[in-house]
């Protein structure tokens, strides 16, 4: 089990700083397998028990930025 804080009630600023830590977890994630993961922000915040984090993965354009679409 980690050794961070753990966490008895959702609110926005816990949502957003689990989430920056999942991204940048996936983000390597994908780049291990040549994609790209942008957050998509996180929705579905059921007050202080439960949110859903989302993502957008995709292939990269030549150039290396996202492709959008």
């Amino acid at each position: 089990m980690s050794k961070a804080n753990r966490v008895i009630r959702l609110t926005s600023a816990t949502c957003e700083q689990i989430q920056a830590r999942m991204l940048e977890t996936c983000r390597q994630i994908a780049s291990d397998h040549g994609l790209l993961i942008e957050s998509a922000g996180w929705r579905g915040l059921e007050p202080g028990f439960s949110f859903e984090p989302a993502f957008r993965i995709s292939i990269p354009a030549p150039d290396g930025s996202s492709q959008s679409g």
